[in-house]
């Protein structure tokens, strides 16, 4: 899902920052896999991936909650059905052993044009589920576990393990900064908010202590660009000041 700023702009720029995420990510998920592909929809993005191991799945979601322009994101098997019978019997093929000892409500978003709607599939599914799980409950204020589903068309999207994204808007979308950086608190997370913000952010060092606080700063660096802003490139510049500040 988008993050709200994104979906309360004029359509030409949230059309713009929605092709500049998705074009973000494609470039960041080709590292865990060539064959993952990334489709754009009106209110939400699909990152596809088949035959992906656990640990590639953990990647993806790694890159995902560290990419600028995400509200949140969640894990989804999908499948087509034919009937609202259908529907409730593939999700208990999949949300039953989730629901052990627990318990549960399910929620639904439907779209498109079916012989049923929202709470249709939320009754039947919940009954279902609580009828072959002795051991689970129905807890519609305060479950344990919240089955989400959304249905568009004959297609369901059971989505599991939903996680929060960083927000923000997509690199690239916003003007190019320069941070400067000392390797201390207050830069390094000045420079994580203008990367949440959508500002594609370089750095620069004036280098007081030789070369072990510059490897130190760049290590810093490094590892901010990686995690919140790969899908660029950025420069790091360091400018030698030691003989300043001697002369000083």
């Amino acid at each position: 899902k988008y993050f709200p700023e994104i979906t309360i702009k004029s359509p030409p720029v949230r059309k713009r920052f929605v092709k500049q995420l998705q074009k973000n990510l494609r470039k960041l998920l080709q590292r865990v896999d060539q064959s993952i592909e990334v489709k754009k929809g009106w209110d939400k993005l699909e990152v596809f991936g088949k035959g992906l191991g656990r640990s590639d799945i953990e990647r993806v979601a790694d890159i995902l909650a560290s990419t600028p322009g995400i509200a949140n994101f969640a894990e989804s098997t999908v499948f087509t059905f034919d009937t609202l019978e259908d529907l409730a019997s593939k999700v208990q093929e999949i949300w039953l052993p989730m629901i052990e000892e627990k318990s549960f409500s399910v929620r639904a978003k439907r779209q498109g044009k079916q012989g049923f709607g929202s709470m249709d599939v939320e009754r039947l599914v919940g009954s279902v589920l609580n009828r072959a799980c002795e051991s689970a409950s129905v807890n519609l204020s305060n479950p344990d576990v919240v089955v989400k589903l959304e249905v568009v068309d004959n297609e369901c999207f059971v989505l599991v393990n939903q996680r929060r994204g960083l927000g923000g808007y997509p690199l690239g979308t916003q003007d190019d900064v320069l941070s400067l950086v000392s390797g201390g608190f207050d830069s390094t997370v000045a420079s994580y908010l203008t990367n949440k913000r959508g500002l594609t952010t370089h750095f620069c060092f004036f280098n007081l202590g030789g070369r072990s606080h510059e490897l130190g700063v760049k290590e810093v660096s490094y590892y901010l660009w990686q995690k919140y802003g790969a899908s660029h490139n950025v420069k790091f510049v360091s400018v030698p000041f030691e003989e300043v500040v001697t002369e000083i």
